[in-house]
Formats: structure tokens, sequence, C-alpha cells
């Protein structure tokens, strides 16, 4: 294997990572922030998020049960 094949190979995100990547960016960009929060605590999560993503979630659905989630809070 020569250097450009190892190359490549370090490059290479499988495909549902980077679906992953594209609808998390999304999601972030729509809510203004990061999805790094505690979902007991701000109303979103990584973790929740992924969950939403793995069931087919639109990136809107999501974000709309984000924003209408009791415990919202974008600033803790």
């Amino acid at each position: 294997m020569n250097h450009l094949q190892v190359y490549q190979l370090e490059k290479y995100v499988p495909k549902g990572e980077r679906e992953w990547l594209s609808w998390a960016g999304t999601v972030e960009a729509a809510l203004g922030h990061s999805l790094d929060g505690e979902q007991a605590v701000n109303g979103y999560s990584l973790d929740f998020a992924y969950d939403w993503f793995r069931t087919g979630a639109k990136t809107m659905e999501y974000v709309n049960a984000v924003k209408s989630s009791s415990n919202y809070n974008p600033l803790s």
C-alpha cells in the first residue's frame, strides 16, 4: 500500500457518519447553538438527537420538538 492509499483510508468517513454529521449540523444551525447539552436541563443532547436521527426524523421535526420542550434552555 502506498502513502496515497493510506491517506485515503485515514480520511474516509463512512456514509452513515457523514449523514449524522450533516443532520446534526443542520439542527445546530436551526437552533443557533450546539447540541452538546444535558437533556434534563437543556431539553436537548447529542444522545437524544442521535436517537431521533436513527429513527429517520427530519431535522425540523427534531428542532420543533426541542423548541417546544418545557425544559428548553439553550443558555444553561
